[in-house]
């Protein structure tokens, strides 16, 4: 399933997303959006798992006599 939502983009960043698809890097700018978000969410699973491998650690500590 594909949603069409309006994004708003600053001019900045709407020339750069249109250079690369100039450029062939990519072949809109729907898959520029989609690249970005994908970076977006990955980073934010690595956040995570940092996050819960520290809450483990301070709990095992924390567990210790």
């Amino acid at each position: 399933m594909t949603a069409k939502p309006t994004v708003s983009l600053t001019d900045q960043a709407y020339e750069f997303a249109k250079s690369l698809v100039a450029r062939g890097k990519f072949a809109s700018l729907s898959a520029v959006v989609q690249h970005g978000l994908g970076l977006v969410q990955q980073e934010e699973e690595e956040y995570r798992a940092r996050l819960d491998a520290i809450r483990a650690d301070l709990d095992r500590r924390a567990a210790q006599p």
